[in-house]
């Protein structure tokens, strides 16, 4: 018994306590350098981020050519855009359900060819939209309140895209191999 009471002497004992917090403090500032300050997306919630019901405003810039539109999803492949810039695309409704484009205006309703403006527009927007919930390899980088997506293949960008950190709301697309972005609003 009076061996273990000369191991409780104080100096002893202030000792071995300075040595564990030391310890303790190293192995807490390694992990703090260990995490990586990019990231692999977390695919699940941004999937079911894009792939439910939403509303937005999108103002689509491709080259020089700029049109507004209000943009609807009921689920992933069947949405709706609803054009009102510029004047000659006013009141044009795009719609995209089960693979069939319809293009419906004034009242009058018909299938719309692959490459007219509005149609490429929507359809490189999907295509953005499907790239972002389809990749395992977007690489994350978060600003503040803005999380930042990127996509590169044989080191070109492919995909870039701004989302509110907190719930996941796209804020901005852009595709820069064809020279098309798009700014999300509300």
């Amino acid at each position: 018994m009076q061996n273990l009471s000369r191991f409780f002497v104080p100096r002893r004992l202030a000792v071995v306590l300075c040595i564990l917090v030391v310890f303790i403090a190293a192995i807490l500032l390694w992990y703090s350098y260990q995490t990586p300050a990019v990231s692999v997306a977390p695919n699940q919630q941004l999937t079911s981020a894009l792939s439910g019901s939403m509303q937005a405003n999108l103002t689509f810039q491709q080259g020089d050519f700029c049109a507004k539109a209000q943009f609807s999803q009921r689920y992933a492949g069947d949405c709706s855009f609803v054009f009102a810039f510029p004047s000659s695309l006013e009141g044009l409704k795009v719609e995209l359900s089960d693979g069939t484009q319809t293009l419906t205006y004034q009242g009058m309703t018909t299938e719309l060819p692959d490459d007219s403006p509005a149609v490429s527009m929507t359809q490189l927007f999907l295509q953005g939209m499907q790239l972002l919930r389809e990749s395992q390899e977007l690489v994350c980088d978060k600003d503040g309140d803005v999380t930042v997506l990127s996509l590169s293949q044989q080191q070109s960008p492919v995909l870039r895209a701004q989302l509110q950190s907190s719930d996941g709301t796209l804020l901005s697309l852009s595709l820069p191999q064809e020279d098309f972005s798009v700014s999300v609003s509300s």
